[in-house]
């Protein structure tokens, strides 16, 4: 089974709000994300895709949860879309089994945390596409040219030594694009990170290349330390040294909203897009099955 047409997309609005994204037959698990095993393998046996989430669905509605706990109000910027982002079974077992060794070690569910201490964290990259654009409702698609930071960490995955942001205002700060693309969207990943046992630090250490010996993680904290001493971090901030660490779950495009105007003054008419020169697209048929429709940069 191949990624939902655009038409099962946009009937989901009628479903139930808890539907499965996959089959769009049966309500999906509470604790996957979709409705069994055999909806996941299926997802899994293609290459990373980019599945709409409609509002109001309860995938939607957990990561705007996610969203508005940060230092960025629903008033500063309002979402436009959230992708469920759709992962090989390799890739997925790979993340799971370095999750469980985290929690064989850590026992982190007897202390009422998430199996390896996994939370979920924003991460900012920069766009050289139009990824999140107001038509990609029904057919999102991701690039492959090697600017598109974005593109490339949903594709591929990460490099070591990543940077996690608890909220989507710092995060945001990274979510740029390219000089070529002409848009007011910012477009961010919100990740499954495994943190594992958590060094704390309140100073940097920019010459480490792992944690210290014994945990998984490091953790830089706000507050002062023991001894009282002022931190030199503003931001809450999770970095870990291994990809294994970290898989993107969602893409959430927001966009900020504009502050009310007393005159009214009518919205001047939106700029066409810039076309790319090179792009093309590049169909995957990956097992003789129709796949992620790409877009890649001709050389």
């Amino acid at each position: 089974m191949s990624k939902p047409s655009g038409s099962k997309t946009a009937a989901a609005n009628a479903m139930p709000n808890d539907i499965c994204l996959w089959c769009y037959t049966n309500r999906k698990d509470p604790n996957k994300s979709f409705c069994s095993d055999k909806c996941t393998m299926e997802a899994g046996d293609e290459q990373p895709q980019l599945i709409p989430i409609p509002k109001g669905h309860v995938l939607y509605e957990g990561v705007k949860k996610s969203r508005n706990s940060g230092l960025i109000t629903p008033k500063e910027y309002e979402i436009r879309k959230i992708y469920l982002v759709t992962r090989t079974n390799e890739s997925r077992a790979e993340y799971e089994k370095y999750r469980k060794g985290l929690e064989d070690k850590g026992n982190f569910v007897a202390k009422g945390k998430a199996i390896g201490n996994e939370v979920k964290r924003f991460r900012g990259a920069d766009r050289a596409c139009y990824l999140g654009e107001e038509n990609d409702d029904e057919d999102p698609q991701m690039c492959i040219q090697p600017e598109c930071k974005l593109c490339q960490s949903l594709i591929h995955g990460f490099g070591p030594y990543l940077h996690l942001k608890r909220t989507q205002g710092l995060a945001l700060k990274y979510a740029n694009t390219t000089p070529d693309i002409e848009s007011d969207i910012r477009v961010l990943m919100l990740c499954k990170v495994a943190l594992g046992r958590a060094y704390e630090t309140w100073k940097e250490h920019q010459t480490w290349d792992k944690p210290p010996d014994g945990y998984d993680s490091v953790h830089a904290m706000t507050t002062p330390d023991k001894a009282g001493k002022k931190s030199v971090f503003k931001y809450d901030e999770r970095v870990v040294y291994t990809e294994k660490a970290m898989r993107p779950a969602y893409v959430v495009a927001v966009k900020r909203v504009e502050a009310p105007s007393a005159s009214k003054a009518k919205k001047p008419a939106p700029k066409p897009r810039k076309k790319i020169p090179g792009l093309v697209r590049y169909k995957n048929t990956k097992k003789g099955r129709p796949g992620l429709l790409l877009r890649m940069l001709a050389r």
